[in-house]
C-alpha cells in the first residue's frame, strides 16, 4: 500500500507539474516526422496565434500536423474532411469539403461525402488531403476509392485513420486500422503507397490511452492525477521499443511501429504530373 502511495504522489507531480520537459516530442515517430515538425515550429515562430493551434495539446494531433506540413503546397488541393489539421495555412488554393465549411468555394457537406466525391471532377486534383474521416465511415474502402477517382494522374493522396487509439465519435466510429489493412484499402484503389508510418511509438500510444481514461472514464480527481502523469511518464521507455526485435512478416510496414495511435499514409497515383 506504501508503495502504491508513493507511485500515486510521483506520477500525479508529474502530471500537475510536467516535471519531466520535452516527451511530447520523444521517440521513433518524432524522428521519422521532424521535417514536419520543424516546420510546425518555423509556423509558430511567424504567427504564434494564428491557426496552428491545432498543433497544441495533443500528441497525435500535432505528429499528424507535422506529416502534412511536410508536403505544404500551392497546388489546387482537396481537403475532405480533416478537421485536426490546420490546412488553411499549407494549402491556401484548396477547396474544403466538411460540416464546417464557410468559405464560398468550399461546400458544406456532411460524412462520409459520397455524393459530393462522385460530383467532383475525374482525374483533377494534383493533391488530396482526408484525415480523421476514414475511421468515421460505414465504408472506408468505398471513400478511399472516391479520393483516387477525383486524384489526378501522378497526384498525391494524404491520409489519415485511428489504429489503437480510443474509440470516438463523430458521430460514429466504425474502424480501427492495422497498418496491412489500411495499406490493403489504399492499394486497392489503384495507388501506391510511399509512406505508412505510425503517429506514435508504443510506449507513447500507452500515455496517450492513460491520459484519455483519465479525461473519458469519470474515474475520481486523484486516479486522474495519477493517470495524467503516467500518461507523461510512460514516452520515456520508448527508447526501449526501438531495440526491440521487427515483427516477422511486417518489414513493409516497420515503420508503422507495433501499436501506433495513428495511422499516416502517403500514396499516389499512376501516371506523369501535369505540369503548369
Amino acid at each position: 500500500m506504501r508503495r502504491f502511495r508513493i507511485m500515486l504522489f510521483l506520477t500525479g507531480s508529474v502530471g500537475a507539474f510536467g516535471l519531466v520537459p520535452g516527451l511530447r516530442r520523444g521517440s521513433l515517430a518524432t524522428t521519422v516526422n521532424k521535417e514536419g515538425m520543424a516546420i510546425v515550429e518555423e509556423e509558430r515562430s511567424r504567427a504564434p496565434d494564428a491557426a496552428v493551434e491545432v498543433t497544441r495539446g495533443r500528441l497525435t494531433r500535432r505528429r499528424l500536423h507535422g506529416f502534412v506540413a511536410a508536403r505544404r503546397s500551392h497546388e489546387p488541393t482537396l481537403v475532405v474532411h480533416s478537421h485536426d489539421v490546420d490546412h488553411a495555412a499549407l494549402f491556401p488554393n484548396r477547396r474544403h469539403l466538411s460540416p464546417r465549411a464557410r468559405r464560398p468555394e468550399d461546400l458544406r457537406a456532411e460524412p462520409p461525402y459520397a455524393e459530393e466525391l462522385a460530383a467532383e471532377p475525374v482525374d483533377h486534383w494534383p493533391i488530396v488531403l482526408c484525415t480523421g474521416l476514414l475511421e468515421h465511415v460505414p465504408n472506408p474502402a468505398a471513400t478511399v476509392r472516391a479520393l483516387a477517382r477525383t486524384l489526378a494522374p501522378g497526384g498525391e493522396v494524404i491520409l489519415s485513420a485511428s489504429a489503437v487509439f480510443p474509440f470516438h465519435g463523430a458521430p460514429h466510429n466504425y474502424f480501427h486500422f492495422a497498418p496491412g489493412g489500411l495499406r490493403s484499402i489504399v492499394e486497392d484503389a489503384s495507388l501506391q503507397v510511399v509512406e505508412l508510418i505510425g503517429s506514435t511509438g508504443p510506449f507513447e500510444t500507452l500515455g496517450v490511452l492513460s491520459r484519455r481514461i483519465g479525461s473519458h472514464c469519470g474515474v475520481a480527481p486523484p486516479t486522474r492525477l495519477m493517470l495524467e502523469g503516467l500518461g507523461r511518464l510512460l514516452p520515456m521507455l520508448d527508447f526501449l521499443a526501438a531495440r526491440g526485435r521487427p515483427i516477422a512478416g511486417a518489414s513493409d510496414d516497420a515503420a508503422a511501429g507495433v501499436m501506433p495511435a495513428s495511422l499516416f499514409v502517403r500514396a499516389v497515383k499512376a501516371g506523369r504530373k501535369r505540369t503548369c
